[in-house]
């Protein structure tokens, strides 16, 4: 038999730990990656937003009640701004890209912009 077709078989059969990533369904743990943020909806009405950074133009989003999503701009950039109104007032802040945030009520009324925990 072929030392080469031996080594290749012994190489195949060894067992190699599963890679898995946690997470759930609501959550998704991503790594800090550039142009991408992971927002949800704590809230149970329809939040409208607005994303921006230095290679992403203005961009509005909605999301619905309980959603999230992923959102992606440029692969160079590292930080957000995100805007939100509510109630005739602003939010704004800059997030880093690759972090995670949700929406919820502040307990003035005013809709905010809060970070999840890192998993």
């Amino acid at each position: 038999m072929n030392i080469a077709l031996v080594m290749l078989s012994c190489l195949f059969s060894i067992s190699l730990p599963a890679y898995s990533q946690e997470g759930s369904a609501d959550f998704p743990s991503i790594s800090a990656e550039a142009g991408h943020i992971y927002i949800a909806n704590h809230t149970k009405q329809r939040v409208t937003f607005y994303l921006e950074s230095k290679y992403t133009d203005r961009t509005e989003h909605v999301l619905g009640p309980g959603q999230s999503a992923t959102f992606s701009g440029d692969s160079r950039d590292q930080w957000f701004n995100i805007e939100v109104f509510s109630n005739n007032q602003k939010v704004a802040y800059g997030l880093d890209a690759g972090t995670r945030h949700y929406f919820e009520w502040r307990p003035d009324g005013v809709l905010d912009v809060y970070k999840l925990s890192p998993r």
